[in-house]
């Protein structure tokens, strides 16, 4: 995600700190790129961003901060527009401190219940924030989807032992299915498929097409001998008005950690296979 925008800061680039929608997000001095604060807040707040015209959005963010030309500086504020869910989640949140203050305010008076005609409470008891359903369903199903992508499958190839690889060295995922089936759903289970190269060491599982950025195309085992493996992904990138990276190539390492080897302009199989045997860099 290089030189997207006009605005630079000589800061590095941190993807750690966001913002919801309605809030705001303070300048911590470590951003290189508002696309970088923006690409964070869709990585971290999936949900929050259903159903949403990306550059709609982003074009709207751009236009309340005034960031056409302007320098900014750590410690101001960037507002992050609302979204149609942000405000259903935000209205709800009112709702429910209005119904338990009002809660508390009944306990308070109980032994003097007050005058029918001039109080304005209601009997509404405290509920849980409600997120639509529809909205709920797509956002748990992209968080199963990136543990299982970027949690479950690096523990199973880099603590599994050989009897992960066994099945997978002779052709067969039905583990990896079974897997997909309980931790995400049936149709992403489907959807997997295995290409193996054992001539090169190299097999190569891919992945329905990508919903959002992070999501994988692709993931690469590589056995490298003495038990040990490297294992590659290639996960979609953010385009923001066609400024941006295609997909991301990546290195998941046994500790958990990830390294980012940076945006490419391909997303096929053939130019990621072609990258693992030159050697990740």
């Amino acid at each position: 995600m290089n030189s997207v925008l006009p605005i630079s800061f000589a800061f590095a680039l941190c993807f750690s700190a966001a913002a919801k929608p309605g809030e705001p997000y303070v300048l911590t001095g470590k951003e290189k790129s508002i696309f970088g604060i923006f690409q964070a807040d869709l990585e971290k707040y999936p949900e929050f961003y259903e159903g949403v015209d990306v550059n709609e959005y982003y074009s709207g963010f751009k236009a309340v901060n005034n960031l056409n030309g302007r320098k900014l500086k750590r410690g101001e504020e960037l507002m992050f527009p609302d979204t149609a869910v942000s405000i259903k989640i935000r209205e709800a949140e009112a709702e429910k401190a209005a119904a338990e203050e009002a809660a508390r305010n009944r306990a308070e008076t109980a032994e003097s219940p007050p005058d029918e005609t001039s109080s304005g409470e209601t009997n509404v008891p405290a509920e849980e924030i409600v997120i639509p359903e529809e909205v709920r369903k797509k956002s748990e199903r992209s968080k199963a989807v990136y543990r299982f992508q970027h949690a479950f499958l690096p523990r199973w190839v880099h603590s599994g032992g050989d009897s992960f690889m066994q099945g997978i060295a002779e052709g067969n995922i039905d583990h990896l299915v079974r897997m997909a089936q309980e931790i995400v759903d049936e149709a992403f289970a489907e959807s997997l498929a295995l290409h193996a190269y054992p001539e090169k060491n190299i097999y190569v599982i891919e992945f329905e097409k990508p919903a959002k950025g992070s999501d994988c195309f692709f993931a690469a085992i590589r056995e490298e001998g003495g038990g040990n493996r490297s294992l590659y992904t290639l996960e979609k990138g953010i385009s923001v008005f066609g400024a941006g990276d295609p997909s991301v190539f990546c290195e998941r390492k046994p500790d958990g950690t990830h390294v980012s080897f940076g945006g490419r302009d391909y997303t096929d199989l053939n130019g990621f296979l072609s990258e693992i045997e030159q050697g990740a860099k």
